[in-house]
């Protein structure tokens, strides 16, 4: 289920999420900011957009939507494993 997230934590809670899926310290990552406007994401957690914004980030995608939610998981084979732990089968087009 995702996580509710205020504006101004999520750089840091997506960082930190990636870190530790990756089992990788927070240094070894590339900047946030880098990959993404970390200020249109704020705005998009604070309710001011609709819908969800995805992104790869370090190897994982990222997937945030409007009111805080952001769920983070890694591609690894034909599954995805998210921060939850849990593995999916990757859908196949």
């Amino acid at each position: 289920m995702p996580t509710e997230t205020p504006p101004e934590d999520a750089a840091r809670t997506i960082v930190t999420r990636v870190a530790a899926i990756r089992d990788v310290e927070l240094t070894a990552l590339p900047p946030l900011q880098e990959t993404i406007d970390v200020d249109s994401l704020d705005a998009l957690l604070d309710g001011q957009f609709s819908g969800t914004c995805t992104f790869t980030y370090a190897d994982c995608t990222i997937r945030v939507g409007g009111h805080g939610r952001i769920r983070v998981s890694r591609r690894l084979d034909d599954s995805t494993i998210d921060t939850a732990g849990q593995r999916r089968q990757r859908r196949r087009n």
